[in-house]
């Protein structure tokens, strides 16, 4: 609480670190292991993994803008406290596991490669559509869309064809 109050370095504070002290609030446990800490560095870890690397702070807009809603820099923070409620252990857990697998989505999208497909020719169009969306047209407002588009896929709210249809259309549009 006094990291949220004080400042000491006089510097305002980013909506990530006060995000994070948030978390590091409720999830005090540091015995067996600090699981905050532990899954803060992973996430950390991962956008800094590959070629093209990406900021925590662009990295949490981004992830925000597909889960939750649209929400300027200033205001990530009070719309976290609004929207991830239960403000328990529980939900903080569930909170650092979704900004886990999502940032392990987002650099697959950002840097793409066949190894992330296993090799499967069926994903040589996804891996060939996102390194032109990336990295051919470096447009990073699609990130958002596609991290959306992937988390659907995932929970099966959408078929392949449907997953495979929308990326070749964001593809094609930006084109």
């Amino acid at each position: 609480m006094i990291f949220e109050i004080l400042n000491a370095k006089g510097k305002k504070l980013s909506h990530v670190d006060l995000i994070k002290n948030k978390i590091f609030e409720v999830l005090d446990q540091e015995i067996p292991a600090d699981y905050a800490e532990i899954k803060w560095d992973k996430i950390k870890a991962t956008l800094i993994s590959r070629k093209e690397t990406v900021g925590l702070a662009t990295y949490y807009r981004h992830f925000w803008i597909s889960k939750y809603k649209k929400s300027t820099g200033t205001k990530l923070y009070d719309d976290f406290l609004t929207k991830v409620t239960p403000k328990n252990e529980a939900r903080y857990r569930i909170f650092l596991e979704e900004l886990e697998s999502n940032a392990i989505d987002y650099i697959r999208i950002l840097n793409p490669t066949r190894e992330d497909y296993n090799n499967r020719k069926e994903y040589f169009w996804l891996v060939q559509s996102l390194n032109v969306l990336m990295n051919y047209f470096n447009i990073v407002q699609v990130r958002i869309a596609l991290l959306a588009l992937f988390q659907m896929k995932d929970q099966g709210h959408i078929s392949n064809k449907v997953f495979k249809s929308t990326i070749l259309y964001l593809e094609n549009f930006h084109f």
